[in-house]
Formats: C-alpha cells, sequence, structure tokens
C-alpha cells in the first residue's frame, strides 16, 4: 500500500476506535453532572466578565458601533413594496392574466418614422398590437412602452420592455 492509502485507513480505524469508545463507554465517564459544578462560582465568573466587557476594554470605535447598532432605526433597509390598494386594484380590472410575453426584436428608424419589431411583427408608434387591447405607445432605440386600452380608451397598464440583444 501506498503511504497515502495507510493514513486514510489509519484514519479510518481511529475514527471507529473513537465511536466505538463515545457509543459504549459507561455514562460516568462522559456525562458532566450540572448538579457538581459550582453554581456560585459560575455565576460570579460570568458577572465579572460582564463588568469587564461594560467598564471599558472597547475602543472608542467599537463604542460608537454598538451604540449606533442600539439606537432605533429611522430607515427599515429591506423594502417590502407597498401593498395593492384597492384603486390600484380597480385600475387592473381589464388587463389579461396572465399578461402575454412580449419580446422586442429588433429597432428600425427613418426620417419620419420609428419601427419596432415585437415578438416577429413591426409595429409603429400608437399602433394596435396583435393582442387584443395592447398598444404600443413609445419607441426607443434601448426600449419600447406597451400599454393596455380599455374599451373606453383609457390606459390602465404600461410597462416598458428592453430591446433583446443578440436574438437573431
Amino acid at each position: 500500500m501506498a503511504n497515502r492509502e495507510k493514513i486514510m485507513v489509519l484514519a479510518m480505524i481511529l475514527a471507529v476506535v473513537y465511536g466505538a469508545y463515545t457509543l459504549l463507554a459507561p455514562a460516568g465517564i462522559l456525562d458532566t453532572d450540572v448538579e457538581e459544578l459550582d453554581r456560585a462560582a459560575i455565576t460570579e465568573q460570568i458577572d465579572a466578565t460582564t463588568t469587564v466587557a461594560r467598564t471599558g476594554r472597547l475602543t472608542s470605535g467599537q463604542e460608537t458601533v454598538i451604540q449606533t447598532a442600539l439606537r432605533p432605526w429611522i430607515k427599515n433597509p429591506f423594502f417590502r413594496p407597498p401593498p395593492v390598494s384597492a384603486k390600484d386594484k380597480a385600475a387592473m380590472v381589464g388587463v389579461p392574466d396572465p399578461l402575454p410575453e412580449f419580446v422586442y426584436q429588433g429597432y428600425l428608424e427613418t426620417d419620419t418614422h420609428r419601427l419596432a419589431m415585437i415578438n416577429g411583427r413591426t409595429y409603429t408608434v400608437g399602433e394596435r398590437m396583435r393582442e387584443q387591447g395592447f398598444e404600443v405607445l413609445e419607441i426607443y432605440p434601448k426600449t419600447v412602452v406597451i400599454a393596455f386600452r380599455l374599451p373606453s380608451g383609457e390606459v390602465n397598464w404600461r410597462q416598458a420592455y428592453p430591446l433583446e440583444d443578440g436574438f437573431l
């Protein structure tokens, strides 16, 4: 056997011997009885440690960090979006669920027109899309804004979609 294999076998044997010892050893050898410990000494040591920590083994920078952490935070660093209000829910009425998937694939601009290729079809600003109720509001080289219009003509949903680079 190579040295590496010998070392691995020795480590395995030691692990088995240790496991057998902890499993088969009499209970009195390994267990520490809480009542045997001097509770007064432990309490005294805890108090002494707490006193030393409070009396100034901390630098001024550490004290500042602790005091800053103990003060209540003005702003919560964990952002939670506000709940959707009844007004917002009412505005979403009529928008299909789930929304169709839109992929902005290309952009072409002439002197008078801007064209956007969305889901393989070409659209201009203000043109109704193939998906019922959706319309292209704005076209830019890097983004396109798509809106959902209610039958009354009111826009109640809009979203910008980025240009998918390297699509083709």
